[in-house]
């Protein structure tokens, strides 16, 4: 539900749940001639809209503005997940926002109090209670003064209930920040809990029960948006017209026309450079490594013309723990290799050329696929259809191979089917996570171990990791998390309550 409410010095502020970013910047951008910039300013995300309205008579037209804030983690993050296209940008924020943390949460209103600690929306320890305190009374004199010493006495006994509840919960837990709602400076002032500061504060709560924590925790990761006025009916959930905002997006023929062209241009290096080879004095093995660093050229060069460096990851050397924890799956496919019976082969002319041409194709492919391919399917179609034909583009690439040998039928199609689940899946992680760079290093790793293995590898072993890995990358493109326990969290942060302490 969007929380809406005035801001202070003008505006409104508009509370977004994660998972709706990117439907509320389409909103936006419907609901106001489309977006004519954003960038980053200060702690916010700014988004100027096409149309506005008069700051009054006589003055020149103002551009409606939405200001995206988000408060845990130290804000926003740095400038990796502000894309060139806005929308792909809500939706690596949104991405951003719903990693797993570890959420303190602290309520308290009119002797009531909970108090609980969560890890990705399920409650590891809480403890709550309710105490009476005495409301305010009409009577005067003694009596008046007799009901505000019970009231006070009340108050008192409460909030120390309170504290020692937080420094039992709180006190050595570990956790990635602290929100609060409520009235909280009286608990918090306690010297035990002086280390404790508070990331996020809610002053409108109802009254605190263990269910509240998790709603408010899910609060906490939302958005909180100032919209500053220039037209009507900005935060309204519900689209204004069912057309995509040509500032926004282009057609999917044009995107499948885009994607279509940069592979069949990759394709005609690779030949024309195995047909110019000889004539250079490059010759047989050679001929291949000559190919694949005029296709990492060429990768490069479509990266630069199509200003996606900042989207591809290539140079960020660390994303989020989660980011290299998924990373696992890739590396335990390339790795599985080295335990097959038969181990590596004598092959010329040597393991290190071996390992530079590899490392070129994981250049030139992921660049090709992952960045410029996908990004510009991205465009026209939703990041899951995205990927999805991007994957499939992926194996269709490999047809290069009629270029480069004799293959059978057999061979081609499965070669086919076997990358282009593997490309469904690397598409799957850089859409998540925007890292393309240990996605290069897992392709040559792979590529290398197997190309290098003494023995035929059996079908039955690349169908198996392929499986694994098509599960992985679908599960990922889902957008569903499970909580410690495996229980489906849909939405994220609503899922099944662990039992209270």
């Amino acid at each position: 539900m969007v929380k809406i409410r005035p801001a202070a010095g003008g505006g409104t502020i508009v509370e977004v749940e994660p998972e709706r970013l990117r439907r509320w910047v389409e909103n936006f951008a419907a609901r106001n001639g489309g977006i004519a910039a954003h960038h980053a300013q200060g702690d916010a995300w700014t988004i100027e809209a096409n149309e506005g309205a008069p700051a009054g008579p006589g003055e020149p037209v103002s551009r409606t503005s939405a200001q995206v804030q988000w408060a845990l983690a130290g804000g926003l993050p740095a400038g990796w997940l502000l894309d060139d296209d806005p929308l792909v940008a809500a939706e690596r924020l949104s991405a951003y926002a719903l990693e797993p943390r570890v959420i303190a949460v602290l309520l308290a209103r009119k002797g009531a109090y909970s108090v609980g600690v969560l890890d990705d929306g399920r409650i590891l320890a809480s403890k709550t209670d309710t105490a009476y305190v005495q409301g305010k009374t009409k009577a005067g004199g003694q009596s008046q003064q007799r009901f505000a010493r019970r009231r006070e006495g009340q108050a008192h006994a409460a909030e120390k209930r309170a504290r020692d509840a937080v420094v039992a919960v709180l006190g050595g837990a570990r956790f990635d920040a602290l929100v609060t709602g409520g009235v909280v400076d009286g608990i918090l002032d306690d010297p035990r809990l002086a280390h404790l500061r508070a990331a996020v504060h809610f002053g409108d709560i109802a009254e605190p029960k263990q269910s509240l924590l998790t709603a408010t925790a899910y609060r906490a990761i939302g958005f909180r948006v100032r919209i500053v006025p220039g037209a009507a009916d900005l935060y309204s959930g519900v689209p204004a017209s069912s057309t995509k905002d040509a500032a926004l997006r282009t057609s999917p023929a044009r995107a499948i026309l885009l994607a279509t062209a940069v592979q069949l241009a990759r394709f005609g290096l690779i030949v024309g450079a195995l047909a110019i080879a000889p004539d250079l004095g490059i010759h047989g093995w050679y001929q291949g490594l000559f190919a694949n660093a005029v296709c990492a050229l060429f990768a490069i060069a479509v990266v630069t013309r199509l200003r996606l460096w900042r989207r591809s990851g290539l140079f960020a050397l660390r994303r989020s723990g989660r980011a290299a924890l998924l990373l696992l799956p890739f590396v335990f496919e390339a790795l599985v290799w080295l335990a097959y019976p038969g181990g590596f082969g004598p092959l010329a002319p040597g393991y290190g050329l071996w390992a530079l041409t590899l490392l070129l194709v994981g250049v030139n492919e992921e660049l090709t696929s992952r960045v410029a391919v996908l990004e510009s399917l991205r465009t026209a179609f939703s990041s899951r259809w995205a990927v999805l034909i991007a994957g499939v583009m992926f194996g269709l690439q490999h047809l290069s191979l009629l270029a480069t040998g004799d293959p059978s039928t057999e061979d081609v199609v499965t070669i086919l089917v076997l990358t282009s689940i593997y490309g469904i899946a690397l598409g799957a992680y850089q859409v998540r996570f925007a890292w393309v760079l240990p996605l290069v290093l897992v392709h040559a790793a792979s590529d290398f171990t197997q190309i290098l293995t003494a023995d035929p590898v059996p079908f039955a072993m690349h169908a198996v990791l392929s499986l694994g890995l098509l599960a992985f990358g679908l599960r990922l493109l889902a957008g569903r998390r499970e909580g410690p326990t495996g229980a489906a969290l849909v939405p994220p942060w609503r899922g099944p309550v662990a039992g209270r302490t």
